[in-house]
């Protein structure tokens, strides 16, 4: 069920309109073991205060590269060392303190982005920030620097993630190891890490999403729920070959925030579709969806159990394959007058 145009519009004005409010619900802690030299990650959040300058002072970390794509097919670089700064796409950070900081063109770090990490000395770097839930695109026909959204306890492999892709026979993987990117020649074995960032050759299929894809209906990248807009529609689509299951549930605030009281809607068929709602804290359905299908979900906030004016937390959606989705989810409540 798709939303009404003037609901659509009241979540655009609230997003530009929304107010300064804590967002410790939907927040999380990315942690990397960096190693001396060159590493791939993989970023899944956005600090408060994105700037490499506050973000890596007094670390061993001194230079940070990233790849923002343009049209045009990516060459493959296979020596981090032998990046041509100066051509177009790459953008860098360099420790204020060097030389070479002069070169900086990388002001700030995104979620959803990958990045290569020179090190002086092994670290360990632990990033809070806010979780974002960003669509996959690819550049096809050409390599990609990206990483991917898998379950860091039983992720799958790479054969199994590009299964569903008009491109799985034709996908080359690289990944860094010790400062030199080397392809993956066992993808049918090989696991997918989490927080890796990996070149990838694609052929086709711009919006390939995974096995799994998730859409919000009538919101581009977080679960909005305003005064006039109380329920909102998840669809699960499930882009492999074989069937897929999957587990939603809310996110526990490690801070004891207060959790949006969610509901899952449900119709009676037998009784003129009338709805019910059942209080939602993890959901599973009783069957796997079948390859190419989808399986809505009507979310609804109970208003009566809203005990502050915004509450902003994080759903959590895993499948059997191994894919982790972490959505932004965020309910206001009605004001009496």
């Amino acid at each position: 069920m798709k939303l009404l145009w003037k609901e659509s519009c009241a979540i655009l004005l609230f997003m530009f309109l929304l107010p300064s409010i804590a967002f410790a619900g939907s927040t999380r802690t990315q942690i990397f073991n960096l190693k001396s030299g060159w590493n791939a990650v993989f970023l899944e959040i956005e600090p408060a205060d994105s700037s490499p300058d506050t973000i890596f002072i007094n670390t061993p970390v001194i230079q940070l590269l990233t790849f923002y794509p343009k049209h045009s097919s990516i060459s493959f670089i296979k020596d981090p060392d032998e990046i041509p700064w100066n051509k177009a796409g790459w953008n860098c950070w360099v420790q204020p303190d060097r030389p070479e900081a002069v070169l900086t063109n990388l002001y700030g770090l995104q979620a959803g982005q990958a990045y290569l990490i020179f090190c002086t000395e092994d670290f360990t770097w632990e990033l809070t920030g806010e979780v974002k839930f960003t669509k996959r695109s690819w550049q096809p026909q050409s390599y990609n620097f990206t990483g991917f959204y898998v379950d860091p306890f039983g992720p799958p492999t790479f054969l199994q993630y590009f299964a569903g892709s008009q491109s799985a026979l034709k996908v080359k993987i690289f990944k860094l190891i010790n400062n030199k990117w080397k392809q993956v020649l066992e993808p049918w074995i090989e696991t997918i890490e989490s927080g890796k960032a990996y070149w990838i050759w694609y052929e086709d299929e711009l919006d390939y999403p995974g096995p799994m894809e998730i859409k919000i209906i009538g919101v581009e990248n977080e679960i909005l729920f305003l005064p006039e807009i109380t329920e909102l529609e998840l669809n699960i689509i499930n882009r492999s070959p074989d069937p897929l299951s999957f587990i939603l549930k809310q996110v526990e605030s490690v801070d004891n925030q207060t959790q949006i009281p969610l509901s899952l809607v449900k119709y009676n068929l037998t009784a003129n579709k009338i709805k019910t709602y059942e209080n939602l804290q993890t959901y599973e359905p009783t069957t796997p969806i079948n390859p190419g299908e989808n399986h809505t979900l009507r979310l609804a906030i109970r208003q009566n159990n809203m005990n502050e004016d915004i509450i902003r937390t994080l759903l959590m959606i895993t499948d059997d394959i191994g894919d982790r989705f972490y959505l932004p989810i965020q309910a206001e409540k009605v004001q009496v007058k």
